[in-house]
């Protein structure tokens, strides 16, 4: 998502100044390539907590950098952030366990509202070619089968080698969930689960980090 210039008036600039935040930015040598903004208040007995209010990286340095700045910082005691389930910041730590998930939450809803369209739109994993029938009581157009393939999608008339109802498709598009594991849970039904994982797999979960 893209941050049009009324966002960063209100949520950072007019925001930071009302909740006397800090912002830190990360420079590498191909210039400016992260930032954060977090606050700290103190609470009980004299412990501060930091809250960390956006955090957004375009490499792996710069997300690592940022937060063994935050983690040097003195006189913190406990720092929150959200993060992707996948987030490796876990590894960041000689012991892990100093990492807790207090909450999990929805972050992104999507809904296929052009089907062909957003087939065609994403790339595809290494894989044999499946056939994939989409069923859309609200929007009929959508119906279809689809073949998918490392090359791209298109609408074909053959048949289908597993079915999925356009909700679900939602959730497997964006690579978080799986049709074996939707098909484990018997919201679906078909064959070729393996290569339809392995065509929309991806290598981190998808992560917003941008509120909507």
């Amino acid at each position: 998502m893209s941050r049009w210039p009324g966002w960063w008036a209100r949520a950072r600039d007019r925001k930071s100044v009302a909740e006397n935040s800090v912002t830190v930015v990360h420079s590498g040598p191909d210039g400016d390539d992260g930032f954060l903004t977090y606050k700290v208040t103190e609470e009980k007995d004299f412990k501060h907590r930091m809250s960390i209010a956006d955090f957004e990286w375009a490499n792996d340095d710069a997300w690592r950098d940022l937060w063994i700045y935050v983690t040097r910082l003195d006189l913190v005691d406990q720092i929150e952030d959200d993060v992707s389930l996948d987030d490796p910041v876990t590894w960041l730590f000689e012991d892990p366990r100093v990492v807790r998930t207090k909450d999990v939450f929805d972050e992104i809803w999507l809904r296929l509202v052009d089907v062909p369209r957003m087939l065609q739109a994403r790339t595809y994993g290494a894989a044999e070619p499946v056939v994939i029938g989409v069923r859309d009581r609200l929007l009929p157009a959508n119906d279809g089968c689809y073949r998918v393939s490392p090359d791209g999608a298109e609408r074909v008339e053959e048949q289908a080698d597993l079915t999925i109802p356009v909700d679900l498709l939602g959730a497997v598009y964006l690579g978080d969930t799986t049709f074996s594991q939707l098909a484990a849970a018997k919201r679906i039904s078909g064959t070729r689960l393996r290569d339809a994982d392995a065509l929309f797999a991806v290598d981190r979960k998808p992560y917003c980090g941008t509120f909507f």
